[in-house]
């Protein structure tokens, strides 16, 4: 699940054009996130506008070609590791 931002000034004719199904999840992710970065988590295949939502290999294959093409654009992707909230490490004196 990428954290990324969508280029506004991306050429979005020539996608629509060439690649439906990238126009299709593009403006859906504009419509549903306007401006400012967003994750683009897999369930959001199960929201696209067909009946039982994308299989997971045509959600990650647009999503793939919409950030090689410059219309997405990543901030940073995200970890499948934990996340250790409030853990003492050595260094902290209250754990001494």
């Amino acid at each position: 699940m990428p954290r990324v931002i969508i280029d506004r000034a991306a050429f979005t004719e020539t996608l629509r054009l060439k690649d439906p199904d990238a126009f299709l999840l593009l403006e859906f992710l504009r419509f549903r996130h306007g401006g400012g970065a967003f994750d683009v988590h897999d369930e959001v295949r199960r929201e696209m506008p067909e009946q039982g939502g994308w299989t997971m290999t045509r959600f990650a294959g647009t999503r793939g070609r919409l950030i090689a093409g410059g219309y997405l654009v990543v901030e940073r992707m995200a970890s499948n590791r934990p996340r250790r909230l409030g853990a003492a490490t050595r260094a902290d004196p209250a754990t001494r």
